[in-house]
């Protein structure tokens, strides 16, 4: 899969970011790392194969997005998960992303911003949808437009409303934060209470 990419550098991006992932998953489940296999839901989510044969992490969920030079990875027990990071960038496409993806009080909340804080806006959004949906392991053309969070830098990250899951909101937790200059990412967990701990590895390629 590391050959399908065009450039060297991004293939060798995807081997360390998923080995990395094979190795915390390995910490997890006291399995060896080389032998994790996975299994995709019909639109993409990744989970593990064959738990009967961990000594633990029968019940483990985990989540990867990339981005630039970096990769978040989520790992948890017993709760839906979803992770997304971004480069914070302009882009091109913006509105028809807008148009395509976001609800009609996400667009009318965007362009209340001042126009110096719209692309914070934008990726807050985008990022937080993507995670939701990630965590829901449904697809983005359909999910997206009929998600809906708040976005407005400075407030606070919350699921506001989902078409398929009316009054459930409550039962999620968003956060949203800065893993390194110039980007932005986002965390989805179907839970009330929940504790994080971040990890930084480092690489050199």
């Amino acid at each position: 899969r590391a050959q399908a990419f065009q450039s060297p550098g991004k293939g060798n991006q995807f081997v360390l970011y998923r080995g990395a992932l094979r190795i915390l998953l390995s910490r997890y489940t006291r399995y060896w790392a080389g032998r994790i296999r996975y299994l995709y839901g019909p639109h993409g989510k990744p989970s593990l194969s064959h738990p009967r044969f961990f000594a633990s992490g029968t019940d483990l969920e985990f989540s990867v997005s990339n981005a630039g030079d970096f990769a978040l990875i989520g790992v948890t027990r017993g709760q839906e998960l979803g992770v997304d990071i971004e480069l914070i960038r302009t882009v091109a496409d913006a509105n028809d992303q807008v148009a395509r993806f976001f609800s009609p009080n996400e667009k009318m909340e965007l362009l209340a911003l001042p126009p110096e804080h719209r692309l914070h806006g934008f990726f807050n959004c985008w990022t937080r949808k993507k995670a939701f949906v990630r965590a829901l392991g449904e697809g983005f053309t359909d999910a997206m437009p009929r998600t809906e969070v708040t976005l407005t830098p400075g407030s606070p990250p919350r699921l506001k409303r989902h078409a398929l899951l009316p009054g459930d909101e409550s039962r999620w937790m968003m956060f949203s934060f800065e893993p390194a200059p110039g980007y932005t990412a986002a965390i989805a967990i179907k839970s009330t209470r929940t504790n994080l701990s971040f990890r930084d590895f480092s690489f050199d390629l």
